[in-house]
């Protein structure tokens, strides 16, 4: 695979549905960058790919690049239109790149889950967080790892 460590983030409007004091949106932004700081750490290098008001990607080599992705995170609020399935489609050759993708959403929808049914094969891993879990996942995904958002906070 071309891409080792791929960080997608939905900064969708529809994650302004989730609470009314913006403490999801927060908290998905925050584990986000979390990884992000965490990979660097242990210098692996890795891609991020938003799906904001504008589709942004960072090409994440060292810390002092976090400092361009917090500058962009903190002037751009979750005001993007494009639903997250089908910014995941527009980007599938990327995903199909990555080896291990860690997504995080709002909503785990049934959408989303579909067009991860097409991401996933034998050679990549995925971890999924999302702020709300509802539903199960198809037999063809049980080996992505789920994670809910509030949870890693608590």
């Amino acid at each position: 695979k071309g891409i080792d460590y791929l960080i997608v983030i939905d900064m969708n409007q529809s994650i302004y549905s989730l609470d009314d004091e913006g403490v999801l949106e927060e908290n998905l932004i925050s584990l986000a960058l979390s990884v992000s700081r965490d990979l660097l750490t242990k210098n692996k290098e890795h891609e991020i790919l938003i799906n904001g008001p504008t589709r942004k990607q960072f090409h994440m080599r060292r810390m002092g690049h976090l400092e361009g992705l917090l500058d962009y995170m903190l002037k751009n609020d979750s005001k993007g239109k494009l639903p997250m399935e089908e910014f995941l489609s527009e980007k599938m050759e990327i995903f199909q790149s990555a080896s291990s993708i860690v997504l995080f959403t709002g909503n785990k929808t049934p959408e989303v889950t579909s067009v991860l049914t097409r991401l996933k094969d034998r050679y990549n891993e995925i971890t999924w967080f999302s702020s709300r879990q509802s539903g199960e996942l198809p037999a063809s995904l049980q080996d992505i790892t789920l994670r809910n958002i509030e949870d890693a906070y608590e």
